[in-house]
């Protein structure tokens, strides 16, 4: 019986791997399915006996082992279980419920609310001598990162077919899954005055337009997305001109943008969707003390 739980786990692995997820989820998730295979065995149950109570001896087990096990750590493991028996249960391997699954209540962060930084931001670019081109990028980018919630790699992998002027929308791609997001009359404007400053073939809608020009000289070569660490460079350079105290990052511009979701009111179910979430739960992280 503890071989087929280890080819379970395998075939559960390689379908994560063909739907594309992150290598490093896999790689925990494979550490922490083995840890639980691996206990099964020593309390001689096998994969169809387990039932509530003995997720939750497991669970125990994990806080008693030394050194300690944080809470969220613990968390971890138990997330991987659910992740495994939902594709048992897919499987009509499995009866146990997601919910019987249950999860450690974590003592939750003080959330602060963030203050909106977009005038001093847009100052801040108008202030510098860079090129126009430049600006205009710059501009372009902390305006979908405070209007859309965007990610910073989600921005770095922007292309300019996933702009569609004529609806308003930008196609957001994230493994296999995509989203639309309605663009802003501000964005498309910025969005639009940009490009026509571009003099250039190359399909990524954000590019490093220094080594760009270097480039041209050089090759014919194309895609030079603006990298994920250059926007953060950038958003950072512009946080310190504009005076703020602290330093800024795209996730804050994020933050920003969920906060403001949040006091508008919208559902949770659709700033779930439109920050590209799985589960309602992860906008908690967002909320301030004081709309809680």
């Amino acid at each position: 019986m503890p071989n087929q739980s280890t080819n379970l786990i395998k075939t559960f692995l390689t379908d994560l791997e063909n739907q594309g997820k992150n290598n490093l989820t896999i790689k925990n998730y494979q550490l922490y399915l083995k840890k639980f295979a691996l206990w099964l065995k020593t309390k001689n149950l096998s994969l169809p006996q387990v039932d509530s109570l003995v997720i939750k001896n497991f669970a125990q087990s994990l806080a008693n082992q030394q050194p300690t096990l944080k809470n969220n750590t613990i968390n971890y493991h138990l997330t991987a279980l659910r992740s495994f028996n939902r594709f048992l249960k897919n499987k009509n391997l499995s009866n146990l419920k997601t919910n019987d699954i249950k999860l450690n209540p974590l003592k939750r962060k003080t959330v602060t609310k963030e203050i909106d930084p977009t005038d001093k931001l847009h100052q801040a670019i108008q202030s510098t001598l860079a090129s126009q081109v430049i600006n205009l990028r710059d501009s372009t980018i902390i305006e979908l990162l405070l209007t859309n919630g965007l990610k910073v790699s989600e921005v770095s992998n922007l292309t300019k077919a996933d702009v569609d002027f004529e609806k308003k929308e930008l196609t957001v791609k994230k493994s296999k899954h995509t989203r639309k997001l309605i663009l802003t009359a501000e964005s498309q404007q910025l969005l639009i005055n940009y490009l026509k400053e571009r003099h250039d073939t190359d399909p990524a809608l954000f590019i490093n337009h220094d080594r760009a020009a270097k480039s041209a000289k050089r090759t014919q070569k194309i895609n030079h997305n603006l990298s994920s660490r250059s926007i953060q460079r950038l958003i950072a350079y512009y946080g310190r001109l504009a005076g703020l105290e602290k330093p800024l990052t795209p996730s804050h511009l994020r933050k920003i943008y969920s906060q403001k979701l949040i006091q508008n009111k919208i559902p949770t179910i659709q700033i779930k969707s439109l920050l590209g979430y799985k589960h309602t739960s992860s906008i908690n992280w967002y909320k301030p003390s004081q709309v809680d």
